[in-house]
């Protein structure tokens, strides 16, 4: 499923960066550390998902680095928190966000704080990435072309070994004809197969539906989920202009889905395109 953020902090003061490792790897996040702000443009080419910077350090203070790393068509566009123990004041406050800064935060700071202004520049910022792919990838597209295109942008995105859009043509729906489909990596051809027993058919019935884990132990009689070891399972119905279900997007992923919001919210990205 989607990876752990990768956060670089980069603050001179060793015992203030422990700090923050260690409030970020408890959070969950893989973390890469700078000692100064020479290390920190370095270390920044590694590409991290978000950069929580001291202002004060030797070398380069924060918003040089700001400015070095907003010059850098690679790097222009990490997200970047400035956290300072010393410049507290609003004009310092505003001069970051006027050198690149998305927030500001003070220390010492809340690990609860902390954490979540951390998981709201990260979500906002991989919202933005998440619509310029689909953007770019799928949008000027029709027909085949861009239901492969979907079910390859779910795969990827979320990191899940199903994703699949199919159509349904009888009422009540007996069966899916599987538009375009990506397992395990690969492209398939188009196929049908039977609603009953499937989670696919509580999203024909009642709309969307999650299974974060066990999808294998609700749906014995899913083969498909069953030979491809799946632990979770999540699906959005299409419908038409008059609310009719047309269809079905589902995917499904031999790891638990620890993400919902995340998986929903491209479900329904595509299902208003599709």
């Amino acid at each position: 499923m989607i990876r752990p953020a990768t956060i670089l902090v980069a603050n001179d003061h060793a015992a203030s960066r422990y700090t923050v490792v260690r409030y970020l790897r408890h959070a969950g996040y893989q973390v890469i550390e700078a000692s100064d702000g020479i290390e920190a443009v370095a270390r920044a080419a590694e590409l991290p998902d978000l950069i929580i910077l001291d202002v004060n350090m030797p070398g380069k203070d924060g918003y040089e680095v700001c400015d070095i790393l907003r010059q850098d068509p690679k790097t222009r566009g990490i997200p970047v928190i400035m956290l300072t123990a010393i410049h507290k004041d609003d004009t310092n406050r505003i001069r970051g966000f006027e050198h690149g800064a998305v927030a500001y935060l003070t220390w010492p700071v809340e690990p609860t704080v902390l954490a979540a202004q951390t998981a709201a520049v990260l979500e906002a910022h991989s919202h933005e990435q998440r619509l310029s792919r689909w953007v770019t990838r799928c949008t000027p597209l029709a027909g085949e072309a861009f239901y492969r295109a979907a079910v390859t942008f779910l795969a990827e995105e979320l990191g899940v070994d199903l994703a699949l859009i199919g159509r349904v043509e009888e009422t009540p729906p007996t069966r899916v004809r599987v538009l375009a489909a990506r397992i395990a990596g690969e492209l398939k051809p188009p196929f049908e197969y039977a609603l009953a027993g499937t989670p696919c058919a509580d999203v024909a019935e009642k709309g969307f539906c999650l299974h974060p884990d066990g999808a294998c132990e609700r749906f014995p009689e899913d083969h498909a989920l069953i030979d491809l070891g799946a632990r979770s399972y999540a699906g959005m119905p299409l419908r038409d202009r008059d609310g009719r279900l047309i269809g079905i997007i589902a995917v499904a992923a031999r790891m638990p889905i620890t993400q919902p919001t995340i998986v929903e919210g491209l479900l329904r990205l595509v299902a208003d395109r599709a």
